[in-house]
């Protein structure tokens, strides 16, 4: 076959095969990241990863201090809301430092927060404990139902800030104390709906809503809360409390309670009109 022919074939075989490519149907655009979507009542979300500094929180079974992971938590929830929402979301720390507890949720009340979660691993001496939960303040005069936990977790913080020992006026003290108790009743929503949404996500065990005198959410004037993220001591779910996709599926089913608790505001506004 001459030179001629030898073309020919070539040019025949290309033809074909532009038939054949414009035949085909038009490959899919690739998918769009969602627009992030504006939030009703949510616009300032503080989030605070629980210890820091020289207060490590409770050891992992893999090594790892709890003071680590609620950072890692933390900063995954507000990547996802920095992603999806509009919100404006700050962290109480974003780095390895230590913080007082009243310092925690006097900052979300600078920030004009409008909602406080402060993230938090469980522990227990026997390893045998496994679960998520969520607790909000109780009040006073009600006996501490977690006051064991409240005093594992605040365990360290000793009188580590300043801003913790300045005195309040009585007046502010009272204007305080009315905020606190009017967001106590929001602040028990919003501990369900975060719980149901970690357990949806996570199918960890939900150990339900609790209420005690969590000094970190003593002096919050916005819907609060103490999110217990799993036991960090337990063999099988300290372990899946290391994974970074685990702890995505956490960050994911905070993301989703948040996100319904605005709803849930929202909605409660719209009817007040």
């Amino acid at each position: 076959m001459g030179p001629s022919a030898d073309a020919g074939g070539m040019y025949s075989a290309l033809s074909a095969a532009l038939l054949l490519a414009l035949a085909a149907p038009p490959a899919a655009a690739p998918a769009r990241p969602p627009a992030a979507r504006a939030l009703g009542a949510l616009r300032v979300i503080a989030i605070d990863p629980g210890h820091g500094g020289d207060n490590r929180g409770c050891l992992g079974v893999d090594g790892t201090w709890e003071k680590e992971t609620t950072l890692d938590i933390a900063r995954r929830v507000a990547a996802i809301l920095g992603r999806e929402t509009t919100s404006v979301v700050r962290l109480t720390r974003d780095e390895d430092r230590p913080l007082g507890l009243r310092e925690r949720s006097d900052l979300a009340g600078r920030w004009n927060a409008d909602v406080f979660l402060s993230i938090h691993l469980n522990a227990d001496a026997f390893g045998q404990g496994t679960g998520i939960e969520t607790w909000f303040l109780a009040p006073a005069d009600e006996g501490a139902e977690g006051q064991a936990l409240v005093e594992v977790e605040e365990a360290g913080y000793g009188e580590t800030s300043s801003v913790e020992r300045v005195e309040v006026q009585q007046a502010e003290a009272i204007a305080r104390d009315a905020a606190v108790g009017a967001a106590r009743v929001a602040s028990e929503v919003l501990a369900e709906l975060v719980v149901t949404g970690m357990g949806e996500r996570t199918g960890a065990r939900v150990r339900g809503v609790r209420q005690a005198r969590f000094g970190v959410l003593k002096g919050a004037t916005m819907p609060a809360i103490v999110v217990e993220c799993g036991f960090y001591s337990h063999a099988e779910e300290g372990m899946r409390l290391a994974d970074p996709a685990y702890r995505e599926q956490i960050a994911r089913g905070i993301v989703d309670g948040l996100l319904r608790f605005d709803a849930r505001l929202a909605g409660s506004e719209t009817a007040a009109r």
